[in-house]
């Protein structure tokens, strides 16, 4: 690794932290994906759309922040408003970065300042949760109406939280083998039992690669195992979901030195068996320079969110990647000039995107019909996937330490 990779993998480590807690019937239509069905904008003056996630009684809940602070909105079908409530709380003036269903009833809300809280379905308050310390970069709501909270202060940790918003248990992963630091990026439900969780070891004084690694814990976050990734498939893992099959599919970043001694950015989806090996891989540089989530489409394949680095005074562009179970794609989809924040897949078979738009300074939501690619899908879960905006400052960052190199 050369210093200008090492440059890029601090300022991508920011960059993450962001974006933490993103199919037809005719040829033509495949290769595009489905068609909008309804676009809504909402002036940033109102509200600013971080999270959303499907109502079971119809309709979506949309989560982020307004002129009062912390906010969460109802909405019918095609984006329209029917309500609009402000959160309270120890940090009611910031913003909500996700919201999704409990089973157990009601909606998990994650907010700034590392607060997890739960509200009934029509936002009424229950109860708050502080995390005292450390970072979340992952929130994952289990079976049972339990939340587990997923991030690094020093060394890698996993926190659950009961229905009833007190803690159940901790646990805290360190030294792994060869050194570093766990920076646990994503953690899963496995439904096999316990959870999977995915991140790389940040190898702080030593000259060496970040390495990738998974490790399964029980239902309690006791660890399983481990695995690290090295050689071809080292890199930082930022996202993981469990395959149908079996095993597991994550996004993962590689920064190989390029002949002129440039940094080439390599994203690719590894994938594995269920113990953790490396069965194969594929790569997607030819669409985007990073992936940053990878979301199940069913039975179907695979939803990857990432993005295009615009140069320089050109805005980064945002897509969507559809492929099959293997990882070859089927279609890429740009959002243009809008800024995702948020995606979901839902329950008739389309997605729904949030995001904001520059240009007009508002935030947006573009709800995208049935996926006929995932016609033979046993059917779509409502999966959160992230809540953030990405600062052309970082992306300025990455490309000045390229240029000092050349």
């Amino acid at each position: 690794m050369n210093r200008c990779s090492r440059g890029i993998i601090l300022t991508l480590m920011i960059i993450f932290a962001l974006l933490s807690v993103v199919q037809a019937s005719s040829a033509a239509e495949s290769a595009q994906g489905p068609e909008v069905e309804w676009i809504k904008e909402y002036p940033s003056s109102e509200a600013e759309i971080l999270s959303v996630c499907e109502s079971p009684y119809g309709g979506y809940y949309a989560a982020g922040a307004g002129p009062e602070g912390r906010l969460v909105m109802r909405l019918d079908g095609e984006g329209n408003i029917l309500w609009k409530k402000n959160i309270p709380g120890s940090d009611a003036n910031g913003s909500i970065k996700l919201i999704q269903e409990s089973p157990a009833g009601g909606l998990i809300l994650f907010a700034d300042g590392e607060d997890l809280l739960k509200i009934t379905d029509k936002a009424e308050f229950e109860w708050e949760f502080h995390q005292p310390m450390g970072k979340v970069y992952s929130v994952e709501v289990a079976p049972d109406g339990s939340t587990v909270m997923a991030g690094t202060f020093i060394q890698g940790f996993l926190t659950e939280v009961s229905p009833a918003g007190t803690e159940s248990w901790n646990r805290t992963f360190s030294d792994p083998e060869g050194g570093g630091q766990y920076v646990i990026r994503s953690v899963q439900n496995d439904p096999e039992a316990g959870f999977i969780i995915a991140g790389y070891i940040d190898p702080i004084f030593m000259i060496t690669d970040y390495r990738g690694f998974l490790m399964k814990t029980d239902d309690e976050g006791r660890k399983v195992w481990a695995r690290q990734y090295s050689e071809d498939s080292s890199g930082m893992i930022v996202s993981v979901v469990c395959r149908p099959s079996g095993g597991y599919a994550v996004t993962r970043l590689q920064l190989p030195v390029g002949p002129d001694n440039s940094t080439l950015f390599m994203p690719s989806v590894m994938f594995t068996n269920p113990e953790g090996k490396v069965t194969g891989s594929e790569y997607y540089n030819e669409f985007v320079s990073y992936l940053f989530h990878i979301t199940n489409a069913g039975d179907g394949g695979y939803y990857l969110s990432g993005l295009i680095l615009g140069e320089s005074p050109e805005p980064d562009e945002y897509k969507i990647l559809r492929t099959d179970l293997s990882g070859k794609l089927l279609w890429e989809k740009s959002l243009g000039d809008l800024e995702m924040t948020a995606f979901i897949t839902t329950s008739d078979g389309g997605f729904l995107i949030a995001g904001r738009d520059p240009v007009s300074d508002s935030s947006v939501l573009e709800k995208y019909a049935k996926d006929n690619t995932s016609a033979q899908a046993s059917g779509f879960g409502l999966i959160s996937v992230f809540a953030a905006l990405t600062g052309a400052g970082l992306f300025a960052m990455i490309r000045k330490d390229q240029n000092k190199q050349k």
